[in-house]
């Protein structure tokens, strides 16, 4: 047989450059998928943190007792339309800066006897609750 001239080193060595173009191609690959996960997963998540701070914001607004609600301009059949409505702006509001705004109260306040004090024949300056407009 021939000889070709190649050495045992010259075949560890073109085995070792293999292993390396293999590596590198491999890590290339690992990075682009990466990137390309990324990209299907980011609207994922963002959709899952949007629904979160709106779960998160329902929750903190229902606590509220209706008087609060009212004093806020809302109605409880309200506060998912409102905190969707929020989330829809371009600057996000979190949900704890929906509860601690101060909002001024109605001065449409008129004279309506409350449930417990129905009985009375009489109408006390507490025994008030705001009239709402509709729409």
């Amino acid at each position: 047989m021939h000889s070709i001239g190649t050495t045992h080193s010259d075949i560890e060595r073109a085995i070792a450059r293999g292993h390396q173009e293999r590596s590198r191609v491999a890590l290339d690959l690992l990075d682009r998928l990466g990137r390309w996960f990324g990209e299907i997963l980011r609207p994922a998540a963002e959709r899952f943190r949007r629904w979160n701070s709106e779960r998160q914001a329902v929750a903190e607004l229902r606590g509220l007792s209706n008087r609060t609600l009212a004093d806020m301009g809302l109605h409880r059949s309200q506060i998912r339309a409102v905190v969707r409505a929020l989330e829809d702006e371009v600057t996000p509001v979190p949900a704890a800066e929906l509860v601690e705004v101060p909002v001024a109260r109605s001065e449409n306040l008129v004279p309506f006897p409350s449930t417990r004090r129905a009985h009375r024949n009489h109408v006390h300056s507490t025994d008030v609750e705001p009239i709402r407009a509709a729409g």
